[in-house]
């Protein structure tokens, strides 16, 4: 279903903003670019998951956002601890270096040079750039389609009938408040549903 003819945008923000409590302008804006450049063939619970995502890994701001926390909190990040191996960080820094970033929260060196690779943007040396627009919504967009950052991609577990809001967390970041966003995808599909042109 083309997202971008089917749906009325004004109808949608007004029956979402409760889940926002207040909805900005830059929050509208960014929604905008997910209408008008997600794939025409996307289904309204692909997209209701993928803003629920972005919704609660932005902090509801909707825009790319880098993770928060002092130089000693990412030490969880740094080579020969659990998840900083998990990352493929392999240099003393690497565990703030390659923080969280973006719309998704793009972390580790393995996903940045992932992403460098696909994309051909220097964020191994640059990755701040992970937070400029058009980068992060690359990121967003191919890595959860495709299945960049856990080899899990969302087709996986919604596609055709199948719908598992619950699970489809495995594609960021296992089931890390898998149940929250479950219900934020569910109240995107319920304004998307209720804006469909007939």
């Amino acid at each position: 279903m083309s997202v971008e003819v089917t749906i009325n945008r004004e109808y949608f923000y007004d029956s979402i903003r409760p889940l926002f409590g207040k909805l900005g302008q830059e929050q509208v804006n960014e929604m905008e670019w997910f209408f008008d450049n997600f794939p025409e063939q996307i289904s309204i619970p692909q997209l209701a998951y993928a803003l629920a995502t972005v919704f609660h890994e932005t902090a509801q701001t909707m825009a790319p956002i880098t993770e928060y926390g002092s130089p000693d909190y990412f030490d969880k990040y740094e080579p020969g601890t659990s998840i900083g191996n998990s990352l493929g960080n392999t240099e003393p820094g690497d565990g703030e270096k390659y923080k969280g970033r973006g719309y998704v929260m793009i972390t580790g060196r393995s996903n940045y040079q992932r992403a460098q690779d696909e994309l051909g943007v220097p964020l191994i040396d640059n990755p701040e750039l992970a937070c400029e627009p058009d980068v992060a919504r690359a990121i967003m967009r191919r890595g959860c389609f495709e299945g960049w950052f856990t080899g899990k991609k969302f087709s996986d577990y919604i596609e055709g009938t199948k719908k598992d809001y619950y699970n489809c967390r495995r594609v960021i970041n296992g089931t890390d408040c898998a149940e929250k966003i479950a219900g934020h995808a569910a109240a995107f599909e319920l304004a998307l549903e209720a804006s469909v042109l007939v």
